[in-house]
């Protein structure tokens, strides 16, 4: 519950969201 853990969701779609696209 916090600036951390928004950034690791931040992170975790943006890794999703890479393999998704490729």
């Amino acid at each position: 519950a916090g600036c951390l853990q928004a950034f690791i969701f931040v992170m975790l779609t943006m890794v999703f969201v890479s393999s998704a696209a490729e």
